[in-house]
């Protein structure tokens, strides 16, 4: 049975989720805490097939602003370095985590209010093509999805392309998942890479494409709706950059045209899996997804081919912030 049968299985059995996952939050584990979706659609993006089976650590909390597109200066310009870093591009995985952990050391802890809001921005690839588990064709196509949790943990929102905010109160199962959204369970993360990613791993359970897969697919999916503290954000690079098979990248580009360097993975010998970050700030920028040989799945529903190349998932993480009520960004 190929991974994509396998999510696909997995899918059949469950509620409709909210369709501005990825298909890492598409796994068995993460179902019972997935929230329904707003009027307007994302497409299904079943390209994450490394996370089949993987516990998604999804969180969020923040700072006043945090926008993604790097730090900014007391007067309010961007910064194009981190003063007292090794100046220079980043030479291992290792380097990188070290450097982000060296900055994060410099950055105050955040203390959000329990009626305050975090607010995620994020741009997901769509293809003319289709984009019914995967983009079937060239990433023609853009939608932007933003949302809004309170710190608290009760309510929710969320607008797609612009259109109508929908907000609703979270229910309790989402409220006493494991790993839950809220700030106090955040906190409760600890910030040493081992002990994460020893954390990251028992939570993962059995997957389908191994532990390993799954502890750096959970990783991504987590940095992709959270606002991150600085010192969690920094053991994350460090957990990813101590699991087995993980490279990096000196140049990708996420879906907003945004270079960065990136933390890789290559699964089943032809899906890769990338989480970009900015070499500069070491915000996380986004993921991409890309076949990098031909390769074929077939199945009970039939035969999916990907081409050496072809991008099958794509991301950006445009803004991140703290903010006092639903529908604001800053």
């Amino acid at each position: 049975m190929s991974e994509l049968n396998t999510l696909r299985r997995m899918r059949a059995s469950l509620a409709e989720p909210e369709p501005v996952r990825l298909a890492a939050v598409r796994s068995q584990v993460t179902a019972r805490f997935d929230e329904r979706e707003p009027r307007a659609r994302l497409p299904r993006m079943g390209v994450r097939l490394v996370a089949v089976g993987a516990l998604a650590v999804t969180i969020a909390a923040g700072v006043t602003v945090a926008q993604n597109l790097g730090d900014v200066d007391e007067n309010g310009h961007r910064r194009t370095g981190v003063p007292g870093l090794p100046a220079g591009p980043v030479a291992s995985a290792g380097e990188l985590a070290h450097r982000a952990a060296l900055k994060a050391a410099t950055e105050p802890a955040w203390n959000p209010r329990p009626d305050q809001w975090t607010y995620v921005k994020e741009m997901f690839a769509t293809s003319s093509a289709g984009t019914a588990g995967f983009l079937a064709g060239r990433p023609d196509g853009r939608i932007t999805v933003e949302r809004w949790l309170k710190v608290d943990g009760m309510r929710r929102a969320t607008k797609a392309n612009g259109g109508r905010l929908e907000s609703v109160p979270t229910t309790p199962m989402e409220r006493s998942a494991v790993p839950r959204s809220d700030y106090a369970y955040l906190r409760s993360l600890p910030t040493d890479p081992k002990a994460l990613l020893a954390l990251v791993y028992q939570r993962s359970g059995r997957a389908p494409l191994g532990r390993d897969a799954a502890a750096f697919s959970a990783i991504q999916v987590l940095m992709s709706r959270s606002v991150l503290p600085p010192k969690l954000r920094a053991a994350l690079y460090g957990a990813l950059a101590a699991i087995p098979g993980v490279r990096l990248d000196k140049d990708v580009t996420d879906a907003a045209g945004r270079h960065g360097v990136a933390l890789y993975r290559i699964d089943e010998g032809y899906l890769r899996t990338d989480v970009i970050i900015d070499p500069a700030t070491y915000a996380y920028l986004g993921h991409r997804a890309i076949a990098v040989n031909d390769h074929a799945s077939t199945g009970t529903e039939g035969t999916s081919r990907s081409k050496k190349g072809q991008i099958l998932g794509w991301s950006a993480q445009l803004a991140t912030a703290i903010v006092d009520r639903s529908g604001a960004r800053r």
